[in-house]
């Protein structure tokens, strides 16, 4: 019986969002991080209200808003049945469908766009994320990494439009179009309704992106110009100078997207033919399939090649702050952080997407953007921390919305590393030593909002929750070929 190893393969290639590092997950199995995941929703949905709802501490951010039951509380309920729903939780489980009515019953008069983006993200995953099969075939498992990559995948918008009745489809594009009427005309981005000032920032921003992402692949138009005015805002606060970081890969801003998509299509494509292959050869070969070199590795090294390969253009090190045009001139709004640089890199790369497919990304302006990318990557690395949310001026809180941020980054624009550091590893090392005995985790005075945020954004981390803009593989791989083992 010839088994194909793939494991000194598959250590470099996180070439793809959503597969995880074969070290990884010797380091850390993946019944580990599935076990970790379930201890922390079981203790999520502990502490859910009889009402549906979930609520969060005012320290340490002394928000002041939560009490009140308005604004970011619509937002926390909607945002925790969203983390359920990745966690694998059934959309039938009573916490999904408790956590869901409450979010759609608070929508109403007096919203955040928090309440709002979080929202439209929990009813994409709760009728677009395919519900786990009762029992898992054998089969499937032992065929492992291709079973993944092959699997042709329903397009979300139908999936959506067979699933949600039509008041919910109504709902979202009124959802989409209160978001974009937010959108502040001399400010460019959003803000908190009502703030002194209309300062806008960084996150409100970051929170609107992901709902538009999620708008557009349910296919409810987004105005271009609504991208356009993003740009120009993250381009104009960035940071304009930085020390110079050793280059790696970026590959939202090395590549265009559609070259991208063309590599995954590519990569697809010949490894179903290599599955046609293999399943001819074992008919012929009912001891083993001979060894071929093309079994394990071919296709994946073509793919790196394109994907991490290109020009290696200088980075510096750029970040981005929550409020930098802040009016009370508070030091904690112009930081320079950590959670803020990943919003302001997840804002430019869906902007990047979304203008690209519209064919309204000019060259000039597509250059700065990819630069401001690139860089914003570099503050990441050259900035990096684990045990804290990165600042370069004063303290930092927010940890765990770091973390977060750090996935979606990683997801959206493929990266496998910020400089040295392998974000997903060193991540699922951090949550491992962190998680609680409850199941919670809780940064405490470097968190955002005590436990139950952050254990949100843990398990979305664990779970690589962020939907990818280029399709990849959903599961690691740690079996010992290409197809599973030969069976007796």
């Amino acid at each position: 019986m010839m088994r194909i190893v793939l494991a000194a393969v598959l250590v470099c290639m996180f070439l793809l969002p959503g597969l995880v590092y074969a070290q990884d997950v010797q380091e850390v199995p993946r019944k580990d991080i599935d076990e970790m995941v379930k201890r922390g929703a079981d203790w999520l949905k502990s502490q859910q209200g009889s009402d549906g709802s979930w609520d969060f501490l005012d320290k340490p951010f002394s928000c002041g808003v939560h009490a009140s039951g308005k604004g970011l509380g619509e937002g926390c309920t909607a945002f925790c049945t969203f983390a359920l729903i990745k966690a694998g939780v059934s959309r039938k489980d009573p916490a999904v469908q408790k956590g869901l009515q409450n979010a759609l019953s608070r929508i109403s008069g007096g919203c955040h766009c928090y309440c709002v983006a979080c929202l439209i993200l929990l009813l994409e995953a709760y009728y677009t994320t395919e519900p786990k099969p009762e029992k898992r075939e054998k089969k499937e498992d032992d065929k492992g990494w291709i079973t993944e990559v092959t699997k042709k995948r329903e397009d979300p918008a139908r999936q959506i439009r067979r699933n949600a009745p039509p008041a919910h489809m109504k709902l979202l594009d009124d959802l989409v179009k209160w978001l974009v009427s937010k959108q502040e005309p001399a400010k460019l981005v959003w803000r908190y309704p009502g703030g002194s000032g209309d300062i806008v920032d960084a996150s409100n921003t970051q929170y609107v992106m992901l709902a538009l992402a999620a708008a557009r692949r349910l296919k409810i138009p987004v105005p271009a110009d609504c991208y356009m005015k993003v740009v120009q805002y993250c381009l104009q606060k960035q940071e304009a100078q930085g020390p110079e970081v050793p280059w790696f890969p970026v590959p939202a801003a090395d590549h265009d997207f559609k070259d991208l998509k063309k590599i995954e299509k590519q990569m697809i494509k010949d490894m179903r033919k290599l599955e046609r292959e293999y399943k001819r050869e074992e008919k012929k070969n009912p001891q083993g399939v001979p060894p071929r070199k093309e079994w394990g590795t071919t296709v994946v090294e073509e793919a790196q090649k394109k994907i991490f390969g290109g020009e290696k253009k200088k980075m510096y090190a750029r970040g981005w702050a929550y409020m930098p045009d802040d009016d009370k001139n508070r030091a904690w709004c112009k930081n320079i952080t950590g959670s803020m640089t990943t919003s302001g890199c997840v804002s430019l790369i869906i902007a990047k997407h979304a203008l690209e497919e519209m064919g309204r990304l000019p060259s000039g302006l597509k250059k700065k953007l990819n630069k401001g990318i690139r860089d914003g990557a570099a503050w990441l690395a050259h900035m990096w921390r684990t045990d804290r949310n990165p600042s370069k001026g004063g303290s930092a809180i927010h940890l765990h919305y770091y973390w977060y941020g750090l996935e979606r980054v990683g997801i959206l624009g493929l990266v496998p590393n910020f400089g040295t550091h392998p974000w997903y590893k060193e991540g699922v090392g951090f949550f491992k030593r962190t998680q609680r005995a409850d199941g919670s985790w809780d940064a405490g005075g470097s968190g955002t909002s005590g436990p139950i945020p952050d254990t949100a954004w843990a398990i979305l981390f664990l779970r690589r929750a962020t939907t990818p803009l280029v399709r990849v593989p959903e599961r690691p791989v740690t079996g010992e070929g290409l197809f599973g083992p030969k069976k007796k």
